[in-house]
């Protein structure tokens, strides 16, 4: 057996953050979102009790109580995250990272607003859907007075682009690109976070946007481009319920569709499937372009650090064998013993890890399909 020099660089990282990692911190942000949720219909069951409200004849949430428990489950994503991160001693890879070229910054706002245009139409179509079949939601966006308005705008275009996208992209995407190719892995983050807003009228809508904002962040290597980006699309969305013009351009927009499904399906769907072609090469060509010249892309380069981990750990394998035939050279004695420790730290079986992101991932898309469910039964009463 011909020996090998031992590669001093580490074999094994105990703190790669895994898919099994994602699918937890996922599986806790809708846990979390859950317990608020039947803390806020107590505490509003309570106060109305207070007011000489029977629980039969309770009324609903007003906007401020909805808004000050949606930002307080923001704040619980934001906590999970970091608390996860740190209880796990595993930093995503996709992570909180400032220093990235300035057209990320400028680009991913801007980007917002492609959102809107591109995937509006097929968004207002399944809006049309729900709407035939006499299905009614509550309008998220209802205006009350000028305080409800400003707590409104800082929970839809501050406070939920951060907690979201920390959980959404920060940390499942990270954990899904160790295993997925970047389609797929933006597929699956879309989905899920369409079903983590358990709200029929938003779910087309959502999962585009999780899609597009999972491409932002897998080729900036960063989630600030999908923070900004997510911003943006709620706040064009805001907008069409403060800026007169853009209100109507919106309601033009739906009665057009609606009205002339012949054209509009058509229109939404060619809109639709250019907005995804648009995220899928427009944040690969940015992530090339470096130094007034095209150069490999961030995935590609993440890419090229997980087969370099996999032939490490290899060269790891063949070192142990080695020693087992009493063939690894003396220098290297010493060497082979400061990696025994690895060992125990090495990656799961696949069967191992595939059982533990199922057994993570599948009690929150049960939860999140029920609450979908739940809400459109609610929608036909």
């Amino acid at each position: 057996m011909t020996n090998k020099p031992l590669n001093k660089k580490p074999l094994l990282n105990k703190n790669q953050f895994n898919r099994t990692h994602g699918a937890a911190m996922y599986c806790v942000a809708i846990i979390s979102t859950m317990a608020v949720n039947i803390v806020a219909t107590f505490i509003w069951a309570f106060i109305s009790m207070r007011n000489g409200h029977d629980l039969g004849e309770m009324p609903p949430i007003t906007k401020l109580y909805g808004l000050i428990f949606n930002i307080l489950i923001q704040v619980g994503f934001i906590s999970a995250f970091f608390l996860f991160v740190k209880s796990a001693q595993a930093r995503p890879r996709l992570d909180i990272k400032f220093k990235i070229s300035p057209v990320w910054y400028i680009s991913s706002f801007a980007f917002g607003f492609v959102s809107i245009l591109a995937f509006m139409g097929i968004s207002f179509l399944f809006a049309h859907l729900l709407n035939s079949l006499n299905l009614t939601f509550a309008d998220p966006f209802i205006r009350d007075n000028i305080s409800t308005d400003i707590l409104m705008v800082f929970a839809v275009v501050i406070m939920a682009p951060i907690g979201e996208e920390l959980i959404f992209r920060g940390g499942l995407l990270s954990g899904l690109r160790k295993k997925l190719s970047p389609f797929l892995a933006a597929l699956a983050s879309g989905a899920l976070f369409s079903l983590m807003h358990m709200t029929p009228q938003q779910t087309v809508y959502q999962f585009f946007l999780g899609f597009a904002a999972a491409y932002l962040t897998m080729y900036s290597g960063s989630v600030i481009p999908a923070i900004l980006f997510h911003a943006a699309s709620n706040l064009f969305a805001v907008l069409g319920y403060f800026v007169k013009p853009v209100e109507w351009f919106f309601d033009d927009f739906y009665l057009f569709l609606s009205s002339n499904l012949a054209i509009g399906i058509p229109l939404a769907v060619v809109a639709a499937a250019a907005g995804v072609a648009f995220f899928i090469f427009v944040p690969k060509l940015l992530s090339k372009w470096k130094g007034g010249s095209f150069k490999k892309d961030f995935c590609k380069l993440e890419e090229e650090k997980e087969a370099e981990q996999r032939r490490m750990d290899k060269e790891l394998d063949e070192v142990i064998a080695g020693k087992k035939d009493s063939i690894v050279l003396s220098d290297e004695a010493k060497e082979i013993e400061k990696l025994k420790h690895q060992l125990a730290i090495k990656p799961q079986t696949t069967a191992f890890e595939n059982s533990r992101f199922f057994a993570w991932i599948f009690p929150a898309i049960i939860i999140c399909l029920f609450m979908w469910f739940v809400s459109l039964i609610v929608a036909f009463s």
